[in-house]
């Protein structure tokens, strides 16, 4: 699965970067919502993680117009300091992803193969599916297994 971090502390970012790479995937990031969309024009990706609170845009800007270019494309929002009017206001943008940027890095594998699964299986959105030969690693399926 590729995966494009947007997170605007590049040590922060580093260390997200590593740990999805660690789990079999490709990840790279990028600090601001330009950069992102930019990417996501010239690059496919599976999964975005945003913070929703970036130094040139809010995810409430940044998820339409990723969604326009890519609307398969599974979405995640990471936030500092959570209010409920705010989830309530990003889950109106139909995003199912959303977490706490202090996170545990089981939360974030246990995100990743959720989207993983259900995309393969065609359940999420909109019965987009990755590519066939995408196999999850003896971690995830552990991993699934647990959370049932």
């Amino acid at each position: 699965m590729n995966v494009l971090v947007v997170e605007y502390n590049p040590l922060y970012a580093l260390q997200i970067v590593q740990t999805i790479q660690a789990w079999g995937h490709h990840a790279e990031s990028c600090a601001t919502g330009h950069e992102a969309l930019a990417e996501i024009k010239t690059k496919q990706f599976d999964f975005l993680l945003t913070d929703v609170f970036l130094p040139d845009m809010s995810a409430h800007y940044l998820i339409p117009q990723v969604n326009s270019f890519d609307s398969a494309i599974g979405i995640c929002t990471m936030i500092e300091d959570n209010s409920i009017e705010i989830e309530d206001e990003i889950r109106k943008l139909g995003i199912r992803y959303y977490m706490a940027r202090s996170f545990q890095n089981e939360e974030l594998e246990a995100i990743l193969w959720h989207f993983c699964f259900f995309s393969k299986n065609g359940a999420n959105n909109g019965g987009v599916k990755l590519k066939d030969s995408f196999d999850f690693s003896q971690n995830e399926r552990n991993l699934y297994h647990a959370l049932q």
